[in-house]
């Protein structure tokens, strides 16, 4: 390794459209490992619209955990939640 090369990272970034800047979503080895999940979850809300955290679970063959995977994805600024039920944001 050169040392150049000490100081690179590879970063997964998101661009937030409602205040039109890139939100950092930490290290992109560890953002494509849990990407997955919230990809099927994403994909899901995109042919179903909002539902609740329990709905998303039972439609993915997920245990309840899940709820938390969606909360984070809610503070991370992929989904909106309203009245209780989840949306891509």
């Amino acid at each position: 390794m050169s040392r150049a090369a000490e100081g690179e990272q590879e970063l997964g970034l998101r661009f937030d459209a409602n205040v039109c800047s890139w939100v950092l979503l930490g290290n992109a080895a560890a953002t494509v490992e849990l990407s997955a999940e919230r990809r099927s979850i994403l994909e899901l809300l995109d042919q179903s619209g909002p539902l609740v955290p329990s709905a998303i679970a039972r439609a993915l063959g997920k245990p309840r955990t899940t709820v938390q995977t969606v909360q984070r994805m809610a503070q991370d600024g992929e989904l909106i939640r309203e009245d209780g039920k989840y949306a891509r944001a």
